[in-house]
């Protein structure tokens, strides 16, 4: 670096941003510290020319990972930690032109730290120096993806002197296992080789958020047997932890025959609505009259716009959910024999073969228990 100092003090300069920055990681390990931004002026285009766009800051303010605290204004009930301990150091540059060109230089040093050691193993420790390098952290992945034994793994890369935690090694398995858009992708990829199958994506913000498919034999299925669509997800039981949605109908012989399958990043609103306005322009929907789901709002709330027609349900299993949630003693004042009573009756009501069971149940619900009235109001009204 030549006319350009590389050490960190008053009034150094450099040519560059990298030559700063190579200062600075040579100062970190020399005192066992990690100096972080604390504020900036940043260069950003159009309104500045090319030859100083490199140094990326007019000017910026840095100061020891140790330094100043935030000021709290919570109450203190919530315990929390951080590394901060009030250290004073503070190292400010400004981008400044010379007749031989223009410079980052150091424009004021506080080379004091206070409040924390220096220290090399605690040094090893912060979560910059545990960063790994790519063929060390391409170790990680592969033996994680093995099923290895994270302790042995842990045991491998700290022979190496490189410090590394099981969190971290948590941290990298729990990345591998998010869905990205490569993998998305090449599952689209392959279903668009099943010729006459629709398969479409859904995108979000131009990202990759799930994909419609349904062969010839599912659009023959909804269209022959329209009446009545279920849908529901699998919760992350594929290797790539994604919902799988199962639209399902019912044929003349009583068995469920699948409609469409739909691959999503998460039971979103967005991933919801993309693929049920795919089904509406592939198939015709006027003849849905009933749709059965579960009771996720942003699930349903897609379903009510995308078919406005359909009378949407939530399944039985759900119903019953629902009923024990809210029929409680505290809920509702009533004794534990008149809550298993209230269930056991709501539950005939929703196993009732025929209208004039339910009538006779419902009656029976609504006159005969003291405290029906205030639960009926509630929840058949």
């Amino acid at each position: 670096m030549d006319d350009t100092e590389s050490s960190i003090k008053i009034n150094a300069k450099f040519k560059s941003i990298v030559d700063f920055n190579l200062a600075l990681a040579i100062y970190e390990k020399q005192y066992f510290t990690n100096i972080v931004i604390h504020k900036s002026d940043i260069l950003k285009p159009p309104n500045t020319k090319e030859d100083i766009i490199q140094f990326k800051y007019k000017r910026a303010t840095f100061i020891c990972k140790y330094g100043l605290q935030k000021v709290s204004r919570s109450r203190g009930i919530r315990k929390t930690s951080s590394l901060r301990k009030n250290c004073i150091f503070k190292l400010v540059v400004h981008l400044v032109k010379y007749t031989s060109g223009h410079y980052l230089v150091i424009h004021k040093l506080d080379d004091i730290h206070t409040n924390h050691e220096l220290d090399e193993k605690l040094f090893k420790l912060l979560p910059k120096q545990r960063q790994l390098s790519p063929s060390k952290r391409q170790f990680v992945e592969q033996s994680l993806s093995i099923k290895g034994n994270k302790v042995k793994i842990q045991e491998v890369i700290l022979k190496t002197g490189k410090m590394i935690t099981l969190k971290d090694i948590h941290n990298i398995g729990s990345n591998l296992n998010k869905p990205s858009n490569n993998i998305l992708f090449n599952v689209y990829q392959q279903l668009k080789e099943d010729n006459g199958a629709i398969v479409e994506i859904i995108e979000e913000n131009n990202q990759l958020m799930g994909i419609f498919y349904q062969d010839s034999n599912m659009s023959h299925n909804l269209k022959f047997y329209p009446e009545v669509l279920f849908i529901d997800a699998t919760y992350k039981l594929n290797n790539i932890g994604m919902p799988l949605f199962i639209l399902l109908v019912i044929d003349s012989h009583g068995q469920s025959q699948i409609a469409a399958l739909w691959l999503v990043k998460g039971e979103t609103y967005c991933c919801v609505k993309g693929c049920c306005d795919i089904l509406k322009k592939h198939n015709d929907i006027n003849k849905i009259k009933v749709i059965i789901g579960d009771k996720d709002l942003a699930d349903r709330q897609a379903l009510f716009e995308s078919f406005p027609n359909a009378n949407i349900q939530i399944c039985i299993f759900h119903v019953m959910c629902s009923f024990r949630s809210e029929i409680t003693t505290l809920k509702r004042n009533i004794t534990g024999e008149d809550v298993v009573t209230v269930l056991t009756t709501l539950q005939k009501l929703v196993y009732a073969r025929s209208e004039s069971e339910y009538n006779m149940l419902f009656c029976t619900y609504k006159f005969e228990f003291a405290t029906g009235a205030k639960i009926f109001r509630y929840q058949l009204a």
